[in-house]
């Protein structure tokens, strides 16, 4: 491609202060006639890099890269926040073309400090700030601005007070400013709202102490005077119970700042009209003319047009806009303008605000997407405009409505209407949707949320047969990304057409399409067949690819698939799949929802067959992983049934029979613990051969209790085989592979060898790729530090386990290990004194609790203390009688390893 020439629509403050975080938005613009727009590609994408020099602190809100489009639009803003230091004087942009090569390159300057006079205000009087800004710079003073949060630091300071901003505490020498009186009772401020403009700067100049006349000044003064009334004006009533959306008010003022025409798009119900509305009384005070059509049908644009004409009295009201006779400063705003190819929007000067559901609009302009609202506003407009309900039943309201503008207006005025409880409604809502969405049209809307979507649901049932289908596919899946693949579809025509509608969010990047919770109901609810096991079947043959859920490659597509699978089911290959999901769960570490998952499916009343007692038996190792051993004796009538109905060497009874062998381990029963797990691999191996993976996590249990019991050498020969069949049936990256060079590795150090150099690729591997707070990553820390510390490598080994030390016991066992290994006793002490008392108030009597002591008497002793004989004698008798004499735990002085969760 030949390079675009693109000017760069940027907006910065010029004046900052230190220490204080400010936006920056970057947009682009095609200098240059469309007809020469390079190569065959629709869009180019363009890097935006901000750059402070060291003298700011600058981050990026979001992608930092703005899409240029053929058509003359482009997709932006890219967004950064910068924090200047007191030294800081200019930012520097370039663009990057996707070539990578440097495109533009300009200079932001930006003064620090410095101001004369500061502004406090909030977000909807930010009109109001920009006259008292614009107002003061022309007559010499510098300003700062600050929306929210404190004042600025500046000798005097102009509070703009309202129903929005009211501080409890001002400074003597703060000017206050009134600009919203019915709210406002404060003797001491100017109230501007009955004054001229005049009258205004007179009385603020007069307070500032500025004696010049006021003629010499407004002819300077750039913003509009915002208590000067718009000649044109038929907005409809604003909502007085208005909440939040600051961020997007923010987003589409500057927008305009840059763009003629702006498109609030996004599916119904979800609050454009509002924020257009909103934006209007907000910033009626920048316009001489501001005027509402309503666009559903181009009759009606004519004929509101034809209205706004006679009342400027001029013959065509386009042209006179156009043309800024008799008015420059206008605002128009077309309202649900789903078909923009029968729509010519207004040009000129001013500026254009569209709501459609119809993404359409952003081939050719500026779009701005409104999703739903966060869980904060949604609470925050419930508790704030409609109930009096504590926050939870708030949250759970708001949850179950999808955080749906309009559908939390409705609810609230139903609820609020009928003094019903609020659970009342929710059980209406859950059993069903399309009639309690149906019980109450809002006052400021002209449907119910049901009815919203009928409009945009006829249209893509005219439009694409396919995308209808698509989408009632998708209205029987979870409220979730769903893998477009699952809904059997490679059209993305058809799914193009869905999300022009604004029936559903497209994620092009990871391949899913996501639709409302409410929107899915009501589908459902229309919809003649229960496409549920179409979905079931499809879930089926999707996982018949074959993924192995232990390799973390796997993961991210997994993660997608197994959010749509239900919680019970009868059909045994669904089953398989509920089952797979809390194996996978329990993979990645995270079993409390492995319970969730499986209780939810135990709670159905059934026989018991194979696979509820496979689930009771993941569940009872879930319940082990997270400290639950009151919980295990469940395991043993879940084995015996297993041998019952499935026989001795069915692979889950000999799952289970490992698990019994693991709780055994975990509850300090050590007798035969060697002779059980050797047994339990060779009829792994005999029945289902050497290599099998189930075997070899045999062989691998069956080390670490050689390991346990002192036999290091055997322990470290069964793992060497153990990694080498996994190294290649598995690949060296794989989790159990990195598992048996941690415990191979364990062996090598218990016998003397040096291996910390093994370990530490292991350990950055699992961090990379699991996290720091999964379990295998926290077992490859505790593991390197104690082989760092065999070599005299304590330093090392402090610093690498300090950042566990509070995620577990072994951690912190290690942790004070490593305090005592670089003199630091008597903070090893302090640790180690902690986890005694922890373990004996968890275990009571156990072999850990010994070794938690006999550490503890280790440390004691290097501190001199009394105490320190006392716990090294019951100690070693409790070492004795748990392991016997020849085992090297109970003939030595040296730090032991805790024997935990291995």
């Amino acid at each position: 491609m030949t390079d675009l020439l693109l000017e760069p629509v940027v907006s910065w403050p010029r004046i900052m202060d230190a220490g204080r975080p400010y936006r920056v938005s970057v947009d682009l613009r095609v200098a240059g006639p469309l007809g020469d727009w390079p190569g065959e590609a629709e869009e180019y994408a363009f890097t935006c890099v901000l750059d402070g020099g060291g003298a700011f602190e600058v981050t990026a809100d979001s992608d930092a890269s703005v899409v240029v489009h053929r058509f003359g639009g482009s997709y932006g803003p890219a967004e950064f926040t910068v924090v200047p230091s007191p030294a800081a004087a200019g930012l520097w942009l370039t663009i990057v073309s996707p070539r990578g090569l440097v495109s533009r390159v300009i200079e932001l300057p930006v003064a620090i400090g410095g101001a004369d006079v500061g502004i406090s205000y909030a977000a909807p009087d930010r009109s109001w700030a920009e006259w008292v800004a614009t107002m003061l710079e022309a007559f010499g003073y510098r300003v700062a601005m600050r929306e929210e949060g404190p004042a600025p630091a500046t000798p005097r300071t102009v509070v703009l007070l309202s129903r929005h901003h009211q501080p409890e505490r001002t400074e003597k020498d703060d000017i206050l400013l009134a600009v919203d009186t019915a709210h406002v009772r404060r003797p001491s401020a100017i109230d501007v709202t009955r004054m001229s403009e005049t009258e205004a700067t007179e009385a603020l100049l007069g307070r500032l102490g500025h004696t010049a006349g006021t003629d010499e000044l407004l002819p300077r003064t750039v913003a509009r005077y915002p208590g000067n009334p718009p000649a044109a004006w038929n907005m409809p009533l604003r909502n007085a119970a208005f909440t939040g959306r600051d961020e997007v008010l923010a987003r589409l003022r500057e927008a305009l700042a840059r763009e003629p025409v702006v498109g609030l798009l996004g599916m119904a119900g979800v609050g454009k009209t509002q924020v257009a509305i909103e934006y209007a009384y907000r910033h009626a005070g920048d316009y001489e003319v501001v005027w509402w059509i309503r666009a559903e049908r181009p009759e009606l644009v004519g004929q509101s047009l034809r209205e706004l004409a006679e009342l400027l009295r001029v013959r065509d009201a386009a042209d006179a806009l156009r043309r800024w006779t008799p008015y420059g400063r206008w605002l128009v705003i077309y309202d649900g303008a789903d078909d923009p190819a029968s729509l010519d929007l207004v040009g000129g000067p001013g500026h254009v605000i569209v709501t459609s559901r119809d993404t359409a609009w952003g081939r050719q302009h500026h779009t701005l997407t409104l999703d739903v609202f966060t869980p904060e506003e949604s609470v925050g407009y419930l508790l704030t405009n409609r109930l009096r309900i504590p926050e939870e039943e708030a949250s759970e309201l708001a949850d179950e409505l999808g955080h749906l503008p309009l559908a939390l207006e409705s609810a609230g005025a139903w609820i609020a209407q009928t003094a019903l409880p609020v659970e009342n409604f929710l059980e209406h809502l859950r059993t069903r949707t399309a009639e309690a969405l149906g019980l109450i049209v809002p006052p400021d809307y002209p449907t119910t949320v049901a009815k919203a979507w009928d409009l945009s649901l006829e249209r893509l049932r005219e439009r694409s047969p396919a995308a209808l289908r698509i989408l009632r596919l998708a209205a029987f899946c979870a409220p979730e990304p769903i893998p477009i693949s699952l809904l059997g579809s490679a059209d993305s025509v058809a799914v193009a057409e869905i999300e022009r509608v604004s029936l559903a969010k497209v994620d092009r990047e990871n391949d899913t399409i996501q639709v409302h919770r409410l929107l899915q109901a009501v589908v459902r609810d229309q919809s003649v067949d229960d496409l549920r096991h179409e979905i079931d079947a499809r879930l089926i043959r999707a996982r018949d690819d074959g993924d192995d859920l232990e390799n973390p490659d796997a993961w991210p597509r997994y993660e997608l698939f197994r959010r749509h699978l239900p919680d019970f089911h009868d059909d045994w290959a669904m089953r398989e799949l509920l089952l797979e999901r809390v194996d996978y769960l329990h993979t990645r570490g995270r079993y409390v929802d492995a319970l969730r998952y499986g209780e939810a499916w135990l709670a159905h009343e059934e026989p018991e067959d194979v696979q509820r007692l496979r689930l009771r038996d993941d569940l009872i190792t879930a319940r082990r992983a997270l400290g639950r051993y009151d919980e295990l004796d469940e395991r043993r009538s879940v084995l015996d049934r297993l041998r019952d109905i499935a026989g001795g060497t069915h692979v889950c009874t000999l799952t289970a029979a490992g698990g019994l062998i693991a709780d055994h381990r975990a509850r300090g029963r050590y007798d035969e613990l060697v002779e059980q797990s050797s047994d339990l691999h060779r009829q792994w191996a005999e029945t289902f051969g050497e290599n099998h993976p189930h075997t070899l996590t045999a062989a691998e249990q069956y080390a670490a209790n050689l390991r346990l019991m002192g036999v290091y050498a055997a322990a470290r020969d069964v793992d060497a085989r153990t990694l080498e069949r996994r190294r290649k049936l598995l690949g060296p990256g794989h989790p159990h592979t990195l598992r048996s060079m941690i415990q191979l590795c364990d062996d090598r150090r218990d016998l003397g060898e040096a291996c910390a150099d093994t370990l530490l690729p292991v350990f950055r591997d699992y961090r990379a790729r699991f996290g720091s707070t999964h379990p295998g990553t926290l077992t490859a820390a505790v593991s390197l530090s104690a082989s760092l510390r065999a070599e005299d490598r304590a330093v090392e080994a402090l610093e690498l386990i300090g950042a566990f030390r509070h995620t577990g016991w072994n951690a912190i066992a290690e942790h004070a290990a490593c305090l005592h290994a670089t003199g630091q006793a008597e903070e090893a002490v302090r640790p180690a004194r902690v986890l005694h008392q922890d373990l004996t108030d968890w275990l009571g009597i156990h072999p850990v609790v010994a070794v938690a002591r006999h550490n503890l008497a280790v440390y004691l002793k290097a501190t001199g203390a009394r105490e320190a004989a006392a716990h090294a004698a019951q100690a070693a008798d409790a070492l004795t009688h748990y392991f016997g004499r020849p085992h090297p735990w109970t003939r030595t002085t040296k730090v032991l390893q805790l024997p935990l969760f291995a």
